[in-house]
């Protein structure tokens, strides 16, 4: 199925944890954007997610998706922690 690969790395910064974003992406893993397959790992203290997609267009969407989740999900830990105040 499968023709175009792409790897996303995220360094996160300040207190967010890579385990527990890469948990909370774990679920979209299984199905987050149609026409792709992923996977979500911690390397190294970083996140890594592999996509591999049928076209393009898909990759994009899920390289799309997968960043902003990855943002939200670093956004929500550092609010639940009072490092921020919840304004997004």
């Amino acid at each position: 199925m499968a023709e175009h690969p792409a790897t996303c790395t995220i360094e996160l910064e300040g207190a967010a944890s890579p385990d527990v974003v890469a948990g909370a992406l774990a679920p979209e893993a299984g199905s987050g954007v149609p026409g792709t397959e992923a996977g979500v790992s911690v390397v190294d203290g970083a996140i890594q997610i592999k996509l591999r997609a049928r076209d393009i267009g898909s990759l994009r969407a899920a390289v799309n998706s997968y960043l902003r989740w990855a943002s939200l999900a670093g956004e929500a830990e550092s609010v639940s922690r009072g490092e921020k105040d919840g304004d997004i």
